[in-house]
This record gives C-alpha cells, sequence and structure tokens, in this order.
C-alpha cells in the first residue's frame, strides 16, 4: 500500500470515527442492535455485486492503468 492509500485510509477511519462518535455511540450501538443479522445479511449479499463489478474494472483496465483504454 502507497503512502497516499495508508494516509487516506486513515482520515477515512478518523472520519468514521467522528460521525459514530457525533452521533453518540450509544444511539448507533442500539439502531445495529434493532436491525440485527438482517443488516448483516443485507450487507453480505452486496459483497457479490461489488466483487463482479470490480473484477470488470479490471478486466477493462488492467494492470497497467486507465491508458490501456487509449491503446485499443
Amino acid at each position: 500500500m502507497t503512502t497516499t492509500a495508508s494516509v487516506l485510509s486513515l482520515l477515512g477511519l478518523a472520519l468514521f470515527t467522528g460521525v459514530i462518535a457525533w452521533q453518540g455511540i450509544g444511539e448507533v450501538g442500539a439502531a445495529l442492535a434493532v436491525a440485527g443479522w438482517g443488516l448483516f445479511v443485507v450487507a453480505s449479499w452486496h459483497l457479490l455485486p461489488m466483487v463482479l463489478d470490480t473484477r470488470a474494472w479490471r478486466s477493462l483496465f488492467g494492470p497497467r492503468g486507465p491508458n490501456r483504454l487509449r491503446q485499443a
């Protein structure tokens, strides 16, 4: 992972933590408890299209990046 990706990942994690703290950790926990396992099932079901979309973009751009489309 590059330095930029690491910094942006940490920034995103800090932003996520800040939003959760701002909304109230107890309230967020209570909302997740009410949602129960259904939330996990929906998130898991969404994983399949995300993986397929990722593979499709990878086949378009390949390991060399977006310049591959200009050469075609």
